[in-house]
């Protein structure tokens, strides 16, 4: 089933938190546009949610081939808001974190500042 929310954010760490209770609960996002998720339904908790701001515009050659990067690591693009990407990954794959130190951390902090 279909599910709508119109919602927003400034803080994409709240935002990701509330993708993966929403997750939890059963509804998989699978479309974003200004203010507006659509979900669909999937099990509870089957996907792992996150947020990033790209360097590069994802439809640019170099945020193409980051976004096909991730999708041979088994991360899904789901949307694209200018240069934000939604990400998810199967639960069941394990842990998923874009950010393992705190170099890539801060340079990501950055590029949103």
């Amino acid at each position: 089933m279909k599910k709508i929310v119109r919602k927003a954010y400034i803080n994409y760490e709240k935002e990701e938190k509330w993708l993966n209770e929403m997750c939890s609960k059963g509804y998989g996002l699978v479309g974003y546009s200004w203010c507006k998720y659509t979900f669909n339904d999937c099990e509870p908790n089957e996907y792992i949610y996150r947020l990033e701001m790209l360097e590069h515009l994802p439809s640019s050659p170099e945020g193409q081939k980051y976004l096909e990067f991730l999708k041979d690591t088994g991360i899904e693009h789901v949307a694209t808001y200018i240069k934000w990407v939604f990400l998810r990954k199967k639960s069941s794959d394990g842990q998923f974190n874009l950010f393992t130190d705190i170099e890539s951390k801060v340079k990501h902090h950055m590029r949103i500042a």
